[in-house]
């Protein structure tokens, strides 16, 4: 360390000492009153009594997270960044498990206010020159880092940051929301230290500390949601340069606006919401959106607004890409036309398609009768389709009959399914179909799949006459030859019941060995698969199977990892945007109930901050992925598109790990170079990322992004 920077830091630890000692002094003083009760023994004040009891029962929680709250002070001198992480987190989960057993005064309150004082007082600053000028760490202050990457993506817009830097405000010291100018001078002097090219990384400990006083539940060192930090930020910042007429709540929404377009409803909300709300954010950040619900019955059409200074978006239902194989039934595959051998068998079809996370079963049989309707010219097809799932073990054999949707909850994306196309009159309640396959043999007992998978029905009341019937016209129909030159084959060979699971080692049970007349339910249970075995030596093969018709949707299909769980922040708008049902409303003109609603926007802001709703409660969060670009196209999203809308991207806030006990980052761009900005640590980015999708991130972690408005060629200044 340089002689002018050990000056520099005792000078600043001596003003951070000075502006801690009233907290660090108070919280010694009653550590001080506590301990002298316990050694005492002193019961006579009721607080003293509870304390002892709370802290003599409790000491292997209390004491290891006083120490390794102490401990975490050091982290620049003797502990890398990830064990810092590790030590502290330990203590603070510690520490709530006390409070969460006492209550807010237990002695786990007053061990966190001293070494929250404490971890302040040696977090210090870093001294140097930055990567950038203005691309400055922000030093990590026990759990802050959802506030770092906040205030790195805020300084990334410029006409925020020039409002702050050259003060081109009026402070309103009399609003009863706002912090009286403590916060939005705080906050222009922590831009401007990021600025000043002095810091490496820089210590907020003045702005956080004076943030925490304004809005208590961000003073501690428990973490916070990034999200619930910017609007209370921006609503701070707001309020104390907002210098509105005050002149109490403006209009009730839709009240007297029956005789008003919706342009007019649209300008007479906003002029109304300026009499008490004027400032400088309002230029940056606030747009309007217009919810219009439509009677059904008459198609009056109401139009209500609400002013936005930002977009939450839910995350749509995932889509995964999955591949189907169709297996179609030919009208002409009756048993005179095989016994004739005049059938000609429709060939498979196999293509790929977009489905919901968890297809429900009327989704995929929609899909692929379309699929039948268009590649075989069906206009009006009565058949039912039958999906099965594909076995793993390489065999391309059924591994399941789904009967529910919840069998395709192991869909993933990516994955091969079957399915069969069944005439209605097949489908009944008293049986099931089976899968089915052809096996040939070897010498030595193992077996291989030969040809293409078929389905089997089996009714509740066959007898083993019937089944072996129905497995031999399924032989005909799925090897495509006639009766003459499939008998050889089927008197040769051997109709087994085998385990599903062991189609290439079980030799099962042979239907040959019993009685025709016995039934067979009793037969059939749990996951098994009727095979026609033959011997290698067999006719078998030199049956050609049947050719496959791909589809340009599988010819086309995405990698497996593209396949997976993933939609864009086009989709989510336009699930934001879509209409929907809207019940509790009666129409003004007609009466009527049934209506529909629709949210567009209105007017866009300046600069878009869109929040994506991963965190459904404290313990769950969705880690969908959400493909982003660096440019956006509001316009389709909008009521009237009569300019350009389009958005470049400025920075991102980024969340790994659980509501409590996750971790934020950011990336930013200043200028044309993209920064990752992880408390102190600042990466730049090489530009061959840039240059990947999603700047070549996990997109499971996109959690807040921030655009600016670009200026069209024709757009006025």
């Amino acid at each position: 360390m340089t002689e002018a920077r050990r000056q520099h830091s005792g000078t600043e630890n001596i003003l951070l000492l000075a502006k801690a000692a009233p907290d660090l002094r108070a919280g010694i003083q009653l550590c001080g009153r506590v301990m002298g009760d316990i050694v005492d023994g002193s019961t006579a004040n009721p607080a003293s009594s509870f304390l002892y009891d709370a802290f003599y029962g409790h000491a292997f929680v209390l004491i290891p997270a006083l120490l390794l709250s102490l401990l975490v002070l050091f982290r620049h001198i003797a502990y890398p960044e990830f064990v810092r992480r590790i030590l502290f987190n330990v203590g603070t989960f510690l520490l709530d498990q006390a409070e969460n057993e006492f209550g807010s005064t237990s002695p786990a309150r007053v061990v966190e206010d001293i070494s929250h004082t404490l971890f302040s007082f040696f977090s210090q600053s870093i001294p140097g020159k930055p990567t950038r000028n203005g691309v400055c760490g922000l030093v990590n202050l026990g759990n802050t880092c959802y506030m770092n990457a906040t205030i790195q993506c805020l300084n990334t817009i410029p006409a925020f940051r020039e409002l702050l830097l050259k003060k081109t405000y009026t402070i309103n010291p009399q609003s009863a929301l706002g912090s009286g100018g403590v916060i939005v001078k705080e906050f222009g002097t922590l831009l401007e230290r990021l600025w000043s090219n002095q810091f490496q990384a820089f210590a907020p400990v003045a702005f956080r500390n004076s943030f925490g006083n304004f809005k208590p539940d961000f003073a501690g060192s428990h973490q916070q949601d990034a999200h619930d930090f910017l609007v209370h930020l921006i609503q701070v910042l707001h309020e104390d340069m907002n210098c509105g007429a005050k002149l109490g709540p403006y209009r009730a929404r839709g009240e007297s606006f029956d005789h008003m377009s919706s342009t007019q409803r649209s300008k007479r909300t906003w002029l109304e919401y300026q009499q008490n709300n004027q400032s400088p954010l309002m230029d940056l950040f606030l747009g309007q959106a217009r919810s219009t619900i439509k009677c059904d019955s008459c198609g009056h059409e109401n139009g209500v607004f609400d002013m936005l200074w930002q977009l939450s978006l839910e995350l749509p239902p995932s889509s995964i890409f999955v591949n189907i194989k169709v297996f179609p039934n030919s009208p002409e595959a009756a048993a005179d036309s095989i016994e004739k051998e005049e059938w000609s068998p429709e060939l498979p079809v196999i293509f790929g398609v977009w489905v919901s996370k968890n297809p429900t079963m009327q989704e995929l049989t929609d899909h692929v009768s379309n699929m039948i309707a268009e590649t075989y010219g069906r206009e009006d097809s009565k058949s039912s389709i039958i999906f099965t799932t594909v076995a793993q073990d390489g065999t391309q054999a059924i591994a399941n009959v789904c009967k529910h949707s919840e069998f395709f909850s192991i869909l993933s994306g990516g994955e091969l399914i079957y399915a069969f196309e069944v005439s209605g009159g097949e489908v009944e309640d008293d049986g099931d179909f089976l899968p089915f396959v052809h096996r040939v043999m070897g010498d030595s007992q193992t077996f291989e799949v030969h040809g293409l998978p078929s389905l089997v029905f089996v009714r509740h009341t066959d007898v083993v006459g019937d089944l072996l019937k129905s497995v031999q016209k399924e032989s005909l129909k799925s090897l495509s030859v006639g009766r003459s030159g499939h008998a050889p084959l089927f008197e040769e060979g051997t109709v087994r019941v085998v385990s599903t699971t062991a189609l290439l080692q079980s030799q099962g049970k042979d239907l040959g060995d019993l009685n025709i007349s016995d039934i067979v339910e009793h037969l059939l249970p749990g996951r098994v698969t009727l095979v026609l075995d033959v011997h290698e030596d067999s006719d078998l093969d030199r049956c050609s199977p049947l050719p496959l018709v791909c589809h340009p949707t599988f010819n086309n299909r995405p990698s497996v990892e593209m396949s997976q769980s993933v939609i864009n922040l086009e989709q989510c708008l336009m699930h934001y945007t879509h209409e929907e049902a809207f019940p509790d409303y009666v129409c003004t003109k007609c009466g009527g109930v049934k209506h529909r609603k629709q949210i567009q926007i209105e007017r866009a802001p300046n600069t878009l901050i869109i929040h994506l709703k991963r965190f459904e409660d404290v313990f769950s969060k969705l880690v969908t992925k959400v493909d982003f670009g660096v440019e956006l196209d509001l316009g389709p999203f909008m009521v009237e598109s009569a300019e350009e809308c389009v958005y470049t991207l400025t920075g991102i806030v980024l969340h790994v790990g659980g509501l409590g006990s996750g971790h934020y980052t950011s990336l930013i761009r200043q200028g044309k170079c993209w920064f990752e900005m992880n408390d102190e640590k600042v990466t730049c980015i090489p530009f061959e990322r840039t240059m990947e999708p999603n700047l070549g991130l996990d997109t499971s972690s996109v959690y807040i992004l921030f655009f600016e408005k670009m200026l069209s060629e024709n757009a006025t200044i």
